[in-house]
């Protein structure tokens, strides 16, 4: 998904139909994309989300998330995590726009420029726990920092 000419989302889906193809077959995919020597890195530097599905299971995380970190996007009214529930939500032009305004920040240290992500894994409980994070409090959920050029 683009935002401005920006690859902001990247989803990667693999055949239902195909025993071998599974959530974890599409994690390595990303990581074969995002590899210097067999991918494209640089197109992963703007990148704010990974998405992976093999039909029946939809798992989202950032370019730092390992394998146990891609979690669920669950629709806010409920129901199982789809890649029809993310596209209708976290992809929703709405959500995703407040998802960057809100829960993405960068911050500059001795190392280099710093991403983080605060996760929402269901959208209600996202924007309590950003507020957390704004104001200084624990959020419920991991926040996943990433490195921009790692």
């Amino acid at each position: 998904m683009f935002l401005n000419g920006l690859p902001i989302a990247v989803i990667e889906l693999k055949d239902p139909t195909d025993i071998e193809a599974d959530l974890g077959v599409a994690i390595d995919q990303m990581d074969r994309y995002m590899s210097a020597d067999r991918g494209a890195p640089d197109f992963f530097v703007p990148n704010l989300v990974l998405a992976v599905s093999d039909g029946l299971l939809t798992r989202v995380g950032s370019i730092t998330s390992g394998r146990s970190r891609f979690m669920p996007w669950r629709p806010s009214e409920g129901g199982k995590p789809s890649p029809a529930a993310l596209i209708r939500g976290l992809f929703a032009p709405a959500l995703l726009l407040e998802f960057l305004r809100t829960c993405v920040t960068f911050e500059e240290d001795a190392r280099g420029a710093e991403r983080t992500c605060a996760w929402q894994h269901r959208d209600e409980y996202g924007r309590t726990d950003i507020r957390g994070v704004v104001e200084g409090g624990a959020a419920r959920h991991r926040i996943e920092p990433a490195r921009v050029g790692a």
